[in-house]
């Protein structure tokens, strides 16, 4: 049974530093039928003590102090599925705000849609500039599923969501152990289970773009969980039976992606790290349900090749020569230009 409409789920390490903005945005919401469940995944600074303080001032934010670290937000999220009360779950993460009364604009979509999923807008924040990042904006609320309108998902927009608690509960939704990816998994599953989706034009959450957060930190464990992510991403779109959405989401987001992070190792990390890398994109490229797909035009077709085949060596020419052409983000060409520079470093 629900005691509040949100749930408002928050884990945080060593977040001290923006963590009261990221507060104050939802004390300071129009609409107050909300908890807060704080999971601080056993950080080092003063976070845990400044959410103790937070928890004693507001009755609504509930603190959960993790006895030991597990290196990512999933096992923070978990802990938060298992106290939430709500009748909907928002994901905050610990340096991120809630726009202004978009509690109250979303609460009013989803008493009118009733819908399992409900997607509003994410604000990117960077440099006190403004940027709307999702890619297809409605003139008014659309209901559909992901079956049928994959192309209304292209990315990972997993902050801008809210799920039905009993939806998520009904369907054994948790998150997996990958260390700063485990919300895509989490997502796609959501989306494909879900029996409604809602697409509105509601400003829900600002991202802060920041290149010392963890999505923006990239060492061999989280490119490795993010090849993981993948492969269960199309595992996945494989399940439903879907074609075309397994063909929009891999030319658009898995192939680049993967072959990005493999152009990541081919410069960043030693040979055998590199060859374990490039075994794990083989795996998946050899899967039956991606090995015919289509991979793209241009330089596309030559890498997908040289990394389904194994061919290291080709592998590493190819990626070095086109990886700034792979993602259109800025922090792939950063990944890229850092790695480069390492690499003349050594030579």
């Amino acid at each position: 049974m629900s005691t509040f409409f949100f749930s408002i789920i928050v884990p945080i390490y060593n977040g001290a530093t923006l963590l009261g903005e990221t507060i104050d945005s939802v004390l300071n919401q129009s609409f107050h039928d909300w908890e807060m469940i704080a999971v601080d995944d056993h950080s080092t600074d003063n976070s845990a003590q400044l959410l103790k303080d937070a928890g004693t001032r507001h009755p609504n934010i509930n603190v959960i102090i993790h006895e030991k670290n597990h290196g990512g937000p999933f096992a923070a999220r978990n802990t938060a599925l298992d106290h939430a009360k709500g009748e909907y779950l928002i994901f905050l993460d610990q340096d991120d705000l809630l726009a202004a009364d978009s509690l109250e604009k979303i609460a009013q979509l989803a008493k009118e849609c009733q819908s399992d999923a409900i997607r509003g807008v994410r604000i990117s924040l960077k440099d006190g500039k403004e940027k709307i990042m999702n890619e297809f904006l409605p003139a008014s609320p659309v209901s559909t599923r992901f079956q049928d309108s994959p192309e209304l998902w292209p990315g990972n927009n997993f902050a801008a969501w809210i799920f039905k608690r009993e939806f998520i509960s009904e369907n054994g939704l948790r998150f997996q152990d990958l260390i700063g990816h485990d919300d895509k998994e989490f997502l796609l599953h959501a989306l494909l289970s879900a029996r409604s989706l809602t697409v509105s034009d509601i400003p829900l959450v600002k991202y802060r773009r920041r290149h010392n957060s963890l999505q923006g930190r990239k060492n061999p464990r989280s490119m490795f969980d993010d090849i993981r992510a993948h492969g269960m991403m199309l595992t996945l779109l494989h399940e439903t039976g879907n074609k075309r959405a397994l063909d929009h989401r891999f030319k658009r987001l898995d192939f680049p992606a993967i072959a990005g992070m493999c152009a990541w190792a081919s410069t960043q990390v030693d040979k055998e790290t590199r060859k374990d890398f490039y075994e794990k994109a083989q795996q998946i490229f050899n899967r039956p349900e991606v090995r015919d797909l289509d991979p793209g035009e241009g330089e596309r077709p030559l890498i997908f090749s040289s990394l389904k085949a194994g061919d290291h060596a080709a592998s590493t020419r190819l990626l070095r020569k086109y990886s700034h052409r792979l993602r259109r983000y800025p922090w792939w060409r950063t990944l890229w230009n850092r790695g480069t520079a390492a690499a003349k470093g050594r030579e």
